[in-house]
């Protein structure tokens, strides 16, 4: 809705322009038909015609100039506009391949995903050097594995800048307070056919939720009709958003796990259906919670209570 008032505010204002130049334009050529006035001998009424003409001439060129230099999307439309349409028509190729991918070809490696299970610790405290090669060795591993595991997909081929990434990781991670851990994700879907891609990330391996903290709550309303699978479900989402709120990357997340429940799975779906008003599950931190602990269990361990909201 916005594009189509700009473009129709664009059409009256050129409408403007326009109606603004023909008057000036024949405004000056009358003066000059008044007063008699002659260019290089042509007679009067063929000079006014002339300067008419040539004064909306000047006037359209000078809003031109001063619109290129005030706009660059003028400046683009006026010199780059074959540039632009094929970029667009790149784009509108690169947009069909990516739907015909995602309707018709089967997803190898989601966007995100760790490419294995293997992670890398670069210890609290140790030396660029240490670190350099920890790095380099965890690359030559997971390449090896990737390659060999996902018979899919095209083998992986380094970047040009290899050195040069996997010295910056190995340089930025922070180990000043906690050990440090590296795993490599798809950083983009993955099809069928598609070459092996992925990044990797340093994570300061820190402590998240203490044993016991609150991590995220839900409401859910009493009645015979009640499942409390529903409402764990939607427990389990918030604790997933809570946890990456605290600086939890998705993927020392997984699936957060249920370990105990006050009451009991059965209880609680009993006291939902025959009590009424509105219940909350609340989830805790079953330990302590560090980027280490899901690869550990598989999942972020929780405890879940359900009480009668006050």
């Amino acid at each position: 809705m916005t594009d189509v008032l700009t473009g129709i505010g664009f059409i009256v204002l050129i409408a403007a322009l326009a109606g603004g130049i023909a008057y000036v334009g024949d405004r000056v050529g009358h003066q000059v038909g008044r007063k008699r006035l002659t260019l290089f001998g042509i007679r009067p009424r063929y000079t006014s015609t002339i300067v008419a003409i040539g004064t909306g001439v000047i006037i359209a060129l000078i809003v031109t100039i001063g619109a290129i230099f005030a706009s660059n999307e003028v400046k683009l439309a006026f010199f780059q506009m074959r540039t632009i349409s094929d970029q667009i028509a790149q784009l509108k190729a690169q947009a069909a391949e990516a739907n015909r991918k995602i309707n018709d070809t089967q997803v190898v490696l989601p966007l995100g995903e760790p490419v294995t299970a293997n992670v890398a610790r670069l210890p609290k405290g140790s030396s660029v050097e240490l670190r350099r090669k920890i790095v380099r060795d965890y690359y030559a591993s997971t390449v090896a594995i990737v390659n060999t595991s996902y018979p899919q997909l095209k083998p992986f081929q380094p970047p040009p800048d290899l050195e040069a990434q996997l010295t910056l990781l190995a340089n930025k991670a922070d180990v000043a307070t906690a050990d440090a851990l590296v795993i490599a994700a798809a950083d983009k879907n993955l099809f069928v056919g598609d070459r092996i891609h992925f990044g990797m990330q340093a994570y300061s391996d820190k402590l998240v939720a203490k044993s016991g903290e609150v991590i995220a709550s839900t409401t859910i309303s009493a009645g015979p009709t009640t499942l409390a699978g529903l409402g764990f479900g939607q427990l389990q989402q918030r604790v997933t958003d809570a946890l990456v709120r605290k600086g939890l990357s998705p993927l020392f997340i997984g699936t957060p796990q249920l370990v105990r429940s006050y009451p009991s799975a059965e209880e609680m779906q009993k006291e939902l259906i025959t009590g009424k008003g509105t219940f909350v599950m609340t989830a805790f931190a079953a330990q302590d919670i560090y980027p280490h602990t899901a690869l550990q269990t598989g999942g972020v361990p929780i405890v879940v209570a359900l009480s009668e909201q006050p």
